[in-house]
């Protein structure tokens, strides 16, 4: 079996999908500010216009995150869903064998709580 997933990679792969859906909804809640019939051009003009292209290229960047690291140690072709918490066993679609992440002992189980 080759090197275990990286947990960190799955977190930040979230934490992108997360702030494109958060940047999505904030584009549109700010409104145009308008003047008659002409669009204001302004500081706010300027944010949202960057906020409409940056869902898209967080997207893109988790995509190819997601893409190029998260995929099945085992067999390479099953993608790996990237989740947060460690101690959920997921498998592999393609292969059917168990994708363990780095923060994992390599018996499968992962560490006792020290609460």
């Amino acid at each position: 079996m080759k090197k275990p997933l990286s947990r960190g990679m799955a977190r930040l792969v979230l934490i992108e999908l997360v702030f494109s859906a958060v940047c999505l909804v904030l584009d549109q809640l700010i409104p145009y500010h308008t003047i008659g019939e002409y669009r204001v051009v302004d500081a706010l003009y300027y944010f949202k216009r960057s906020l409409q292209l940056l869902p898209f290229a967080l997207l893109g960047s988790a995509a190819v995150c997601w893409i190029r690291n998260l995929r099945c140690p085992c067999c390479e072709r099953g993608f790996a869903m990237p989740w947060w918490r460690r101690g959920e066993r997921r498998y592999c679609s393609r292969c059917g064998r168990e994708i363990v992440f780095d923060d994992v002992p390599h018996g499968g189980e992962p560490p006792a709580a020290g609460r």
